[in-house]
Order: C-alpha cells, then structure tokens, then sequence
C-alpha cells in the first residue's frame, strides 16, 4: 500500500498521536490540548525520522549527529523560555555568543530548571563521546574501551530499555539519546517566554513620591532611635 518507509513512519506517527490526544484530552488545559493536536505529531515524526536515521550511520556518524541534533534541540528550548528578543537572543546564540556551545547551552538549560541533574549529566557524556568521535582520526568505534566506559555512565537509556535487558554501548547511547530527548520535547509544551521586566519609571511625579517615600522612611527610622535614646 505504501511505496516509501517515510510513509509508513508518518502514519504511525499520526497514529500514536492521535491515541495519546485521547488519552489525555480529559487531564490536560484546552491550551495544551489544542497544542498537543497541532504539534505531537510533527513531533512524532521527527522524533522517528531522526532515530531512523542513526541506524544507517556509522559509529561516527551516529556520535556526530546525535549530538548535533541535542545540541540545536537545547538552542530551541532555551530560546523558548527566554525573553522574547530576537536580536539579543540570535547574539548569545551566535558562534562566538555566550551560549554558542553545546557545553554551555547544556549547563545553560540546567540553571533554568528546564532540564535535571541526570540529563546535564548525560549531555556532557554525550558531548565528550562526540568530542572522542570528532578529534580522533584513529579508526574508533563504540566497542573503543574509552567510549564503552562513557557509555556505561549514561542513566536515560533506560527510559527505552522497558526489559531492562543488557544492551551495546551503541544502543545505550542511542537510547540515552532519545530519553533526553523526549524529556526535553515534553518540556516545550508547558513553557512560555519569561515576562520582560518593565523598568524604572522616573517621570517627575514618580520620583516626587519616591523623594516623599524616602523622607517618611527616614524620618520614622530617626524617631525610633530618638525614642529608643529617651527610654
């Protein structure tokens, strides 16, 4: 019936969206609903499309990727959350800006609350396995004893792993990866950008009362040592 894998993926998608909609349409805000209904499934189908994708890669290829897509998954979901001010935020995004590194849009994202203590954890070892693929021009792969080691330490493979089966360092990783990143999918849903602080008004009026203010302060705090000095 379908001539392409591609199709099959996206019906599968649709479908898994569609029954978890259902599922949930009586526990979850109408805004998340109506959310959920336009964006799961394009969620979905990424999701898939990407972990397609690692299986035809090589060990290398599959390092290098995957933290790339983690890497831009943590730029969207910072930028998600952040003060909606396009011009600055493209700036620390940059390559040369504050958060132009995988290292510190991990930590970044952590600081925020907008991931845990075991994600920014996992990221790290994810972006030093990708550090070994990428600075190695040895021939490597996840059979290399220093990668397996980094493998070993990664906690969200199991979120995938329901068996609890005993699975290759490729596979954790893979696994792990895709842990991470429903966790961080599942947290673009219910956050919105901070509100702007509004900033100090000093119209003559707001600064007469704010003198006034001040005098009153003053003076009360003088009268309670002038009573203290009395007693």
């Amino acid at each position: 019936m379908y001539e392409k894998m591609d199709d099959i993926k996206k019906l599968i998608a649709t479908s898994m969206a569609e029954e978890f909609n259902e599922f949930t349409k009586d526990i979850l805000p109408k805004e998340a609903q109506v959310y959920m209904e336009n964006e799961l499934p394009k969620i979905m189908q990424e999701t898939m499309k990407f972990r397609s994708s690692l299986t035809e890669e090589t060990d290398r290829g599959c390092a290098l990727i995957s933290a790339s897509f983690l890497d831009k998954q943590l730029e969207e979901l910072i930028k998600s959350y952040l003060v909606n001010d396009t011009n600055i935020v493209n700036n620390i995004f940059s390559s040369n800006g504050a958060l132009g590194t995988f290292s510190s849009r991990i930590d970044m994202a952590y600081l925020l609350g907008l991931i845990g203590k075991k994600a920014r954890r996992d990221l790290h070892i994810i972006r030093k396995i990708r550090n070994e693929f990428g600075h190695n021009p040895e021939p490597i792969s996840f059979d290399t004893q220093s990668i397996q080691n980094r493998c070993v330490e990664l906690y969200y493979y199991n979120l995938t792993n329901y068996d609890n089966d005993s699975i290759s360092s490729r596979k954790r990783f893979i696994k792990s990866v895709c842990g991470i990143l429903g966790r961080m999918k599942g947290k673009m849903i219910d956050i919105n950008h901070i509100d702007l602080e509004s900033d100090a008004n000093f119209s003559k009026e707001k600064q007469k009362f704010n003198s006034e203010l001040g005098l009153l302060i003053v003076t009360n705090s003088l009268k309670k040592v002038l009573d203290t000095i009395n007693d």
